[in-house]
């Protein structure tokens, strides 16, 4: 069986073949997968399958044109040409050399200056890299940004100026803030985040770096980087909590869950400061853990420090996958905790209170239940 060409192997028979005058721009797969060709000539790119270039094929947009119109000319008459086939809008202030050496022209319009290739430029009647103008429906720097936006739903940002489809921009990917460059061609075509293709992967130790630049000392890294997207285990030194999230997340922004979710715990809090209930906050009792000790978000004690009543809050991550909790991985790891947490109080004959994210009046929820439970056992414990 004969050995499979390489895509370094197809571009030298290029260079050789089409004696300079071709430039491969995509990548070699087989002879009958289409490659993408540039004829540096004339400037026209086009698809063509391999084994047809190596059989003679050539540019579809040079076939039939004499010669004569590749014969050199001086850089006066170069002006003149321009000048009339734009009827002004563009001017020649560099020097030119031969048809194929790039020459700066100047729009008189945006008055930017690029150096094109004359016979492409000729070619095409004129065309402004910068605004599009002399080319219909010719994409500019605002509408690349805006296809960009769109087409990742929000994800990755142009951070440069749109020339055209061959010559790179930068862009910022969102999620993990990386920034690189690529030509539009490619990323219209798919081509994303190298860092997060697994490309460029940082190490654990690269990111340590990146987290420490933050001065986020109200926090700590507890497990092992793997990529950007990726939820590594981080701990909250302020409300005591560890929490996962993404380190892409973490570094555009993303803090501890549990914080993000106290607005409802804060709500619980402010009832039973109400009610005059004796409470404490993330209780921790001998023996109900999964790996560490999993705490209530309240419980209610007698004078003993006996628990009499457990209280959690539970945040719309504890019913669905949401990325920023962990995605699949945390919601797992939290339907297995509460399942534990809920056994426990069973086990104990402790009474839990759970509390939806999407209670309409947690408040008489709330104080139904302590209200029935202390009228049951005693109301030394309650106030109201």
């Amino acid at each position: 069986m004969p050995k499979k060409k390489t895509h370094e192997e197809f571009e030298k028979e290029v260079l050789e073949i089409g004696k300079g005058e071709y430039e491969l721009l995509s990548q070699y797969q087989n002879t009958r997968t289409k490659v993408l060709l540039k004829h540096v000539v004339c400037g026209n790119e086009y698809e063509v399958r391999p084994m047809n270039f190596l059989d003679g094929r050539r540019c579809a947009h040079c076939r039939g044109i004499s010669p004569t119109q590749f014969i050199k000319k001086n850089s006066a008459s170069f002006k003149d040409e321009v000048e009339q086939l734009s009827n002004g809008e563009f001017t020649v202030v560099g020097e030119y050399s031969n048809a194929h050496t790039k020459v700066e022209i100047k729009h008189n319009r945006c008055k930017k200056v690029h150096g094109y290739i004359p016979t492409a430029f000729l070619s095409r009647k004129g065309y402004c890299v910068f605004c599009g103008e002399g080319k219909k429906n010719r994409k500019t720097t605002d509408s690349f940004a805006n296809e960009v936006s769109t087409s990742t739903n929000n994800e990755y940002e142009l951070l440069s100026a749109y020339i055209t489809s061959r010559e790179k921009v930068t862009i910022r990917h969102r999620t993990c803030g990386y920034e690189y460059e690529v030509t539009p061609h490619n990323f219209s075509r798919g081509s994303r985040c190298p860092k997060c293709a697994g490309v460029m992967r940082k190490t654990h130790v690269e990111f340590m770096n990146q987290f420490q630049t933050l001065k986020e000392e109200e926090y700590e890294v507890l497990s092992e980087y793997v990529n950007s997207y990726t939820p590594i285990r981080f701990k909250h030194f302020v409300c005591g909590s560890e929490f996962m999230i993404s380190p892409g997340k973490f570094l555009n922004g993303g803090r501890c869950t549990n914080c993000r979710s106290s607005k409802g715990k804060r709500l619980v809090e402010k009832i039973l400061i109400k009610m005059g209930v004796i409470y404490k906050k993330q209780v921790k009792l001998e023996g109900c853990q999964n790996i560490n000790f999993l705490p209530f978000d309240f419980g209610i004690f007698d004078d003993f420090g006996k628990p009499l009543f457990l209280i959690e809050y539970d945040g719309i991550q504890h019913y669905k996958e949401k990325d920023f909790f962990g995605g699949r991985s945390g919601y797992l790891t939290r339907v297995q905790n509460d399942r534990i947490k809920s056994n426990y109080a069973k086990d104990k004959g402790i009474p839990l209170l759970r509390i939806r994210y999407d209670e309409k009046d947690a408040e008489k929820l709330l104080l139904h239940a302590i209200k029935n439970y202390f009228k049951n056992n005693g109301n030394s414990y309650i106030a109201i």
